[in-house]
């Protein structure tokens, strides 16, 4: 996996996020604009967006839906802490948000999702192969110019 090649706190310093979270993001923007377009010839051909066989940008969309839902149904809820009535953030009710806003927040949740996929997968990673050493590894190396010049095409 690549996973373990990114890091935001050693001296390379690479974004967590990896390309493949971006471009399922934007298969399900791409989704989700074809299936709430105004033109009627688009809603009359309904493009598919092909996204590959072992994720499917349709089923994303469809979870992120089906979560907000059911957090509407269940309404507001004291968060983990036992912090009392009124304490967290306010989010509109998912019946008064306008078509926008809900577009909005089914993509903040499917990149949500994407998210708590990953930590889920990092943390398989670091309990099979101690991934999580890599970061301690590069920090103690010397990443001076002088230093990689020194090194060649070694790296």
């Amino acid at each position: 996996s690549s996973s373990c090649l990114f890091s935001q706190s050693s001296s390379v310093a690479l974004p967590i996020d990896s390309l493949t979270d971006t471009w399922k993001i934007e298969k399900c923007r791409l989704l989700q604009s074809y299936q709430t377009s105004q033109d009627d010839l688009i809603r009359a051909v309904r493009p598919q967006v092909r996204s590959g066989r072992a994720w499917q940008a349709e089923s994303q969309l469809q979870e992120a839906e089906r979560d907000l839902a059911c957090e509407a149904v269940r309404g507001m809820v004291q968060p983990l802490s036992r912090a009392g009535i009124g304490y967290g953030d306010w989010k509109k009710p998912w019946e008064k948000m306008s078509e926008k806003e809900q577009q909005r927040e089914v993509l903040v949740r499917v990149k949500e999702n994407i998210r708590k996929e990953r930590e889920v997968q990092l943390g398989s990673l670091e309990m099979q192969s101690r991934w999580g050493e890599w970061r301690e590894l590069v920090t103690k190396t010397d990443m001076s110019w002088h230093t990689l010049f020194k090194y060649g095409d070694s790296l």
